[in-house]
């Protein structure tokens, strides 16, 4: 079973309401802003085990260029996926979703060769497009004045999409039959075996890594620099390197990220979660930050460490702070 499974075919062109050309104008802008928010995740340098600006970190057989590939065939069917939060009921989007999903999974795939590089990312942002899509047309609210009210803004519509997917951990990982099963991904192996839903965990929470340890960095931030509403996409995110990277490394200390488990087994896992703990004490506050992600990296790259989980993440967060202004 994949993030994706079969279910019926979705009609969005026979689901349009009368306002057709406004909505879809929005669904391309959500769409740019999907993009863009897995732009922002590839471009962001230095991520310690994961493909930046500067190198291809702990994936031998990625590169920059396919990830921008994959971004791009991805695009049209993020705004797909805007158009069925505005045009379905709230019980009639996930199924919807999952059957547009194998078809954008079979586009990513094709144009990187079968490799995965934002099949997590991607099921995220189909359901985070559609929640906030859902309620900008069922409950519109007036816009952010603030940054502050922004990053509440996301809090909130992350919080609101279990209501869409409901327990995808229930659904998909707890009704697996007892005796091994050749077909088994990696990640429902791990929930097998040791209990963690990963990816479907953490969105049938409402991204909990994200609303109570995430939050908590960018209010302060924002505090400090004044809570002027920010005008880039991704929001204070996008403009501030530093912030971004910091960002990622408290999501790191948080996340059980099941690539890490994947890759390092669950010494992997605590390393990388020391090792980010330990930067942000002492580099994070230090002249020499950057020196020290390099380093992090470097020893990532060595213990073939990728946390991939957290950089999904990082992604889905810069996408909710660009589609709540939308």
């Amino acid at each position: 079973m994949t993030l994706f499974d079969s279910a019926p075919d979705a009609h969005i062109a026979g689901k349009m309401k009368a306002n057709e050309n406004i909505e879809r104008n929005r669904a391309a802008q959500a769409a740019l802003a999907a993009r863009s928010a897995l732009e922002f995740e590839l471009e962001l340098t230095p991520k310690p085990g994961l493909v930046d600006a500067h190198d291809i970190g702990s994936h031998p057989d990625m590169s920059k260029e396919m990830f921008y590939r994959s971004a791009a065939a991805l695009e049209p069917f993020f705004a797909d996926y805007w158009l069925i939060g505005s045009n379905y009921s709230k019980e009639e989007i996930f199924p919807a979703l999952r059957a547009l999903g194998l078809k954008a999974e079979t586009a990513m795939f094709k144009v990187t060769g079968g490799k995965n590089t934002h099949k997590g990312a991607h099921f995220c942002f189909a359901l985070v497009l559609a929640a906030a899509s859902y309620l900008k047309n069922n409950k519109p609210l007036l816009l952010p004045e603030t940054e502050l009210e922004r990053l509440d803004r996301v809090s909130r519509l992350l919080s609101f999409i279990p209501a869409v997917s409901g327990d995808l951990v229930a659904q998909d990982l707890k009704d697996m039959e007892e005796d091994d099963a050749p077909g088994l991904s990696a990640g429902e192996q791990l929930y097998k075996e040791h209990s963690i839903g990963g990816i479907r965990e953490e969105v049938s929470l409402g991204f909990p890594t994200i609303t109570r340890y995430g939050m908590n960095l960018l209010e302060s931030f924002a505090y400090s620099r004044g809570n002027s509403l920010s005008l880039s996409c991704g929001g204070i995110l996008a403009e501030d390197r530093k912030l971004a990277l910091d960002y990622l490394m408290t999501l790191l200390t948080q996340i059980k990220d099941t690539t890490l488990i994947k890759r390092g087994g669950f010494r992997g896992l605590e390393y990388a979660r020391s090792t980010a703990i330990s930067y942000l004490r002492r580099e994070s506050r230090s002249s020499s930050w950057e020196e020290a992600l390099q380093r992090i990296n470097l020893d990532f790259v060595s213990r073939n460490l990728s946390p991939g989980g957290a950089a999904d993440l990082l992604a889905v967060t810069h996408l909710a702070l660009s589609l709540v202004v939308l």
